[in-house]
């Protein structure tokens, strides 16, 4: 099975099947995105909390003039409950179907994402990503880091929109 290809694998870099991704570190694990998925990492700010809202969403960003939900994944993807600290970064993402009312979201980041290579190859579906198990998860991959999950943007968007975000 091929890894993600590091800085020194130039080659590698220009093959088709590579991606260039970013690792985002979470509490227990990392999510793997791809780097045109990503509008802009930033620090972790004042979030606007919401009342009732799902444990996965911590609240609303105010970034560059529009209310950005902020949800953290680690229990969406099945690697911890929530994080047990305050995250560190925010990453905020372009979601996937245009629709204007929910342009981007944004996931909370236990330390700084780093950008690597992945092969196409590489990824697995998860078997158990729609059962309601891990339904923020759309696959994985395994890394010399360890294993990353891959979120599945559409689900994540369509559980915003029926909370009326």
């Amino acid at each position: 099975m091929t890894a993600p290809v590091t800085a020194a694998g130039r080659e590698e870099q220009q093959s088709a099947d590579a991606i260039r991704c970013l690792s985002i570190p979470l509490e227990n694990g990392a999510l793997l995105l791809p780097y045109t998925a990503v509008a802009e990492v930033t620090e972790f700010g004042e979030l606007t909390p919401l009342t009732n809202g799902p444990g996965w969403l911590l609240g609303l960003l105010r970034w560059r003039g529009v209310t950005v939900p902020v949800l953290t994944l680690e229990g969406l993807v099945g690697t911890a409950n929530g994080p047990t600290d305050s995250p560190e970064k925010v990453v905020v993402c372009n979601t996937l179907n245009g629709n204007p009312k929910l342009p981007f979201l944004a996931v909370a980041a236990s330390g700084v994402p780093r950008l690597t290579w992945a092969q196409r190859d590489t990824i697995n579906t998860m078997e158990n990503a729609r059962t309601g198990e891990r339904p923020g998860a759309l696959g994985h991959m395994h890394t010399p880091d360890g294993d990353v999950i891959i979120p599945d943007f559409d689900v994540l968007e369509q559980m915003l929109l029926r909370l009326g975000l």
